[in-house]
């Protein structure tokens, strides 16, 4: 489902800065929260759009239940892109 991008240059510069670190071998978590409907997913996928493929980025979202799991949210991400071996796998390709 695409979602409408609307006024989050702001955010969106933030995000990018952020990868222009990571470039430099500096890993960044960022937290990206809020209300629901006030376009967080939007935004994630314009980022998206903007870096390509030469990123991994996980991706968790909270259910109503969740916030009574430790740490669920991180499982969550995680489990979308496998096992932790794959992750490795990934940053070891991108050092190649």
């Amino acid at each position: 489902m695409k979602h409408k991008f609307v006024n989050r240059k702001k955010e969106l510069n933030y995000l990018r800065k952020n990868a222009e670190k990571i470039k430099n071998a500096r890993g960044v978590v960022i937290l990206i929260e809020g209300p629901a409907g006030i376009g967080k997913t939007a935004l994630l996928e314009e980022f998206k759009n903007h870096i390509g493929e030469d990123y991994m980025i996980l991706e968790g979202k909270c259910t109503r239940d969740s916030k009574y799991i430790p740490y669920d949210l991180f499982s969550r991400a995680l489990k979308d892109y496998g096992s932790l071996e794959s992750i490795k796998d990934f940053v070891e390709i991108r050092k190649i």
